[in-house]
């Protein structure tokens, strides 16, 4: 687009010199703007108006070239409108900045200017002095106060523009402006009503679908080509932008378009374009896109022919925001149909911005609490199917079918560590050939995808696409791709913080893993490392009590038992689990060591022949007056029965433990997941006004927050478990920390409660993690909101000497009996499992800050009174 800048003053105004040669029909009457425009004013239309007034003007003034320039709404340039023998003014989409040269001087005075010979004038636009004018008259065009163009004439012979042509074409001026008002007025009137109507439609088919791929695919359709000749909206998935919506008014562009989409995606750092937009929330307009922009844009010359196919003229990309959150960006773009947006077009497509992402967020909630919903019956499931699995087979086999129906994956094995852990063991795999299975039944480790990290760094390891995978691991690239598969997931199999194998999963296309993805594999994985080592110790247990002969040296307890009952053998693990030794053992009845065996002996299965006896039953026996869990196997012998046994008792209260855990979990989930149903059928299945509807959203997008808490303290306690979760320590305000989270958490207080910080006006720095220790903070302060159901006073207290910071949450809840207070930092516990005092959680918050704050180099212990309320300090070092 040619932007012309005349810096030289070309020109006076209100010449009056004597006209010569045509000059004097130039001089006609007064009546001439009348009789020129009388006919045209009827005329609405603008670009009709104008054209049907060019030749009427150049007879009126015996002129040449007669040329129609508008201001821009922004009154920065003036553009060629209508010309008369002038076509390059048009064809090279001349703009004149006001205030520059011949046109632009007129529009900045408001002044009519004569050129009475163009050869000596200064500064000129160039296509004047090409068409081979040699005067010039232009006058402004008026509505009201302000200038909206400006008409001016031209002669090839030389002549003097007099008062009499200034006045006749100051007159044809201010009926074109008053034409130009009424046509513009009408345009704006017209374009109102195209905007409402296009709004309705939007509103329509956003509202039609809870899928906002679909919708955002009709939205397409519906904007191009009525709002602009391309569309694309990106939403923001993790740290990076992903296209959701791409539409074009042409096959071949839309394939540019796709093409440049998925080649060169908008980066979230970029200072300009759909990255910036979704960074910072603010919209950008750019009304004339130029070569020069576009070479500037472009990362490579692929990426600059990209561009250049495509085009674009003018561009507009508007946030898609919810609340104080940004979904993503709406781009469109003109091009072909050389179309220009301005500040109207802008508002058009941020109210379409708008509509949007409210429908983007309702998909994305509806998808949220549906996926949340098939994760928790999931789990559910796969605890159904690791009750029936007896063996590490069976539970491998678990394992895979669910890690690929969860993620829908193609393929998927798991192998576990050989005894000497230099080799994987194939113990499961699903989607394979039966050859490929059988070549990698044992594999050394070494030679396994993705093995060393998982196994010796414990990196989980997630590749979305196929390129990905090749460059992680170019040893194996040429058999991952003749396989066909795409992105990969590799994840440990870890008991106690010792990794014991792994699982992998293939995909068949790229893949982005959500959080949600991988804390669903993560959780399927974990129920199944307890379930295999459960498998191990019993397949250990059986294998074991198949012996015929008592050998001294074996990690079970071994005895053996004569058919009078009296113990015959009491070997050194049995010495060592029951703290009774061998002498003592020897020749006494069983019932007088392992109290309770008359009646457990009746569950214990005993074999007729070495392994027979498929598995351990666990049995409550005293030994030395303390109940134990004993998993107990046994075999008949000629010489008797061998009982060959191991103390399950923690693995017993673990699996105690992990029941409460589920059931306080599903309770947690379900709550939550409920609400969020219901809220979604309300606002599907009836008609709400605006309140109520937004009750019922406020009421989802909270329930969804409590469910990604859960979620997260599951994902950041199993974080801990491994060590994968480390802390920057730093200084900070100690005081402003505490007010921060007192300020954050008591504006959600119950009724009846009330939350204040205490501190003696001093300002503390404390050497902390500031996220961390807020995390620990609000946990404390919530555990005190759940624990005093009947309301009271709650302090979060800070204090320091010249050694440590100390901080104080002091409730007047319920308060811990005193036989419990050792145990309410563990993993899962719970002070009221059974949900008695309506009290919720996860049983993960203390257990979650006590870590925390040990890696902070810091304590925490608590003080409690049953009745009386709880008071919990926190001890990290003063910064230095």
């Amino acid at each position: 687009m040619a932007r012309v800048e005349e810096d030289g003053d070309s020109g006076t105004a209100g010449t009056a010199t004597p006209a010569t040669g045509r000059s004097g029909r130039g001089s006609a009457g007064r009546d001439r703007p009348r009789v020129v425009t009388e006919e045209s004013l009827a005329e609405l239309a603008l670009g009709p108006f104008l054209d049907d007034l060019l030749a009427r003007i150049r007879d009126a003034l015996a002129a040449d070239t007669v040329v129609i320039l508008l201001a821009e709404p922004d009154q920065s340039e003036l553009y060629a409108a209508a010309v008369l023998d002038f076509e390059e003014e048009i064809s090279e989409r001349v703009r004149v900045p006001v205030g520059k040269g011949f046109a632009g001087r007129i529009a900045a005075t408001g002044k009519p200017v004569v050129i009475e010979d163009l050869e000596h004038a200064d500064a000129v636009n160039h296509l004047l002095r090409k068409r081979g004018l040699t005067s010039l008259l232009g006058v402004p065009l008026r509505l009201d106060d302000d200038v909206v163009g400006v008409l001016h004439v031209g002669s090839v012979a030389p002549r003097v523009f007099g008062p009499a042509d200034i006045e006749v074409l100051e007159g044809i001026g201010e009926r074109i402006a008053l034409a130009i008002g009424r046509a513009r007025a009408h345009q704006a009137e017209r374009r109102a009503h195209e905007r409402l109507a296009f709004l309705a439609e939007v509103s329509h088919v956003l509202s039609s679908s809870l899928d906002h791929e679909e919708t955002l695919a009709r939205l397409g359709r519906l904007s191009v080509p009525r709002l602009a000749d391309s569309y694309v909206v990106m939403l923001v998935d993790g740290g990076r932008l992903v296209p959701a919506g791409i539409a074009h008014s042409d096959p071949e562009g839309l394939e540019a378009l796709e093409e440049l989409v998925r080649r060169y995606p908008p980066a979230r750092d970029e200072p300009h374009g759909a990255g910036r937009v979704a960074r910072t929330g603010e919209a950008e307009l750019v009304t004339a896109v130029t070569d020069e922009t576009l070479t500037a844009e472009a990362r490579d010359d692929d990426h600059l022919a990209l561009l250049r196919r495509l085009g674009p003229r003018s561009s507009v990309i508007v946030p898609l925001r919810v609340a104080d959150r940004t979904l993503g960006a709406l781009a469109l773009a003109v091009g072909p149909s050389g179309r220009t947006f301005g500040a109207d077009d802008l508002r058009l497509a941020e109210d379409v911005g708008r509509r949007a992402a409210t429908a983007i967020e309702n998909s994305l909630l509806h998808r949220a609490e549906h996926e949340a919903r098939a994760r928790a019956e999931l789990l559910q499931g796969v605890t159904e199917r690791l009750a029936g699995a007896r063996t590490q087979r069976e539970v491998a086999d678990v394992l895979v079918r669910e890690g690929v129906s969860a993620l829908g994956a193609a393929a998927g094995w798991v192998a576990l560590l050989g005894p000497e852990g230099r080799e994987l063991e194939l113990m499961a795999a699903v989607g394979y050939p039966p050859d490929v299975v059988e070549q990698y039944r044992s594999i050394p480790v070494e030679s396994a995808i993705g093995a060393q990290d998982i196994l010796v760094h414990g990196r989980q390891t997630w590749l979305e696409s196929a390129e990905e995978v090749v460059a992680r691991f170019p040893q194996h690239a040429p058999a991952y791709v003749r396989m066909g598969y795409e992105a990969l997931a590799v994840v440990p199999l870890e008991v106690g913080g010792v990794r014991t194998g792994l699982v992998a999963l293939n995909f068949p296309e790229r893949t982005s893993f959500a959080r949600g993805e991988r804390a669903v594999l993560l959780a399927v994985v974990g129920q199944c490392s307890q379930a295999l080592e459960r498998a191990r110790l019993l397949d250990a247990l059986a294998e074991r009590a198949n012996a015929a002969v008592v050998l001294a040296h074996v990690d079970d307890g071994v005895f053996q038992v004569g058919a009078d009952g009296s113990v015959r053998y009491w070997n050194p693990a049995a010495e060592h689990l029951t703290g009774i030794a061998a002498g003592a053992a020897v020749g006494r009845q069983v019932g007088e060591l392992l109290g309770g065996w008359e009646e457990a002996s009746a569950a214990i299965e005993v074999g007729t022949r070495p392994g027979a006896a498929t598995s351990g039953e666990a049995v409550p026996l005293v030994v030395a007056g303390e109940e134990r869990w004993l998993a107990v196997a046994g075999v008949r012998t000629p010489d008797g029965t061998v009982y060959a046994f191991r103390d399950l008792t923690s693995e017993r209260e673990l699996e105690r433990t992990r029941r409460d855990f589920l059931s306080t979990a599903s309770h947690e989930l379900r709550t939550p997941l409920s609400a969020v149903y219901g809220a979604s059928l309300t606002l599907v299945h009836r008609d709400l006004d605006e309140e109520q509807r937004d009750a019922m959203l406020e009421m989802i997008v909270r329930e969804c927050d409590r469910l990604t808490r859960i979620v997260e303290d599951l994902l950041l306690a199993n974080g801990l478990d491994l060590d994968h979760v480390h802390v920057a320590l730093a200084s900070a305000d100690a005081v402003a920390l505490a007010q921060e989270v007192v300020s954050v958490r008591g504006s959600t207080l119950p009724d009846g409660l009330t939350l204040a910080v205490e501190s003696n006006g001093g300002a503390f720095e404390v050497a902390c993690d500031p996220e961390r220790l807020r995390q620990v903070l609000l946990n404390l302060v919530d555990n005190a909101v759940k624990y005093s159901p009947d309301g009271g006073r709650i302090r979060l207290a800070v204090a320091a000497d010249d050694r440590v910071v100390r901080f104080v949450v002091a409730d007047e809840g319920i308060g811990i009996p005193a036989g419990e207070q050792r145990r309410i930092f563990e993993k899962f516990y719970r002070l009221d499992p059974g949900l008695r005092r309506g009290v919720g959680g996860s049983g993960l918050g203390l257990y979650i800050s006590r870590e925390l704050v040990r890696r902070m180099d810091g304590r925490i212990e608590v003080e409690s009174e049953l009745g009386r309320g709880s008071r919990f300090v926190v001890e990290l070092p003063l910064a230095r």
